[in-house]
């Protein structure tokens, strides 16, 4: 009886220690996905340069005079069709990358993913 009572003893002794190193660990950082908007004005993308984390959201409007596109530079990898006065693309970002507009190549933007 004595070494069954000392064997629970031990079992619930170690559970509470493995909880309280659980507990006590750096907990892995957790972010929100945020929102973010590119505005295609005066034939450039404003910001040029976007810093953000993978898994937000990228909004590009075209608030320009002209018909825009996004295309990812590279590998055209992903896109937008073209966008008139007032219209929009979105995406959420998985890496950083160059884009530019296809229509009008010098236009060029950067997404950079921390």
């Amino acid at each position: 009886m004595k070494n069954r009572f000392a064997q629970t003893v031990n079992v619930f002794a170690v559970s509470v220690f493995v909880f309280v190193l659980i507990s006590c660990s750096d907990p892995e950082k957790k972010t929100i996905p945020k929102s973010y908007t590119v505005e295609i004005k005066a034939m450039q993308f404003l910001p040029a340069e976007l810093t953000l984390q993978k898994g937000d959201t990228v909004r590009f409007v075209n608030q320009d005079m002209l018909v825009h596109n996004v295309t990812e530079e590279k590998t055209k990898a992903w896109g937008s069709q073209p966008l008139a006065t007032g219209d929009s693309y979105k995406m959420v970002v998985t890496e950083s990358s160059d884009y530019y507009c296809s229509l009008h190549p010098v236009m060029k933007g950067k997404l950079v993913v921390e």
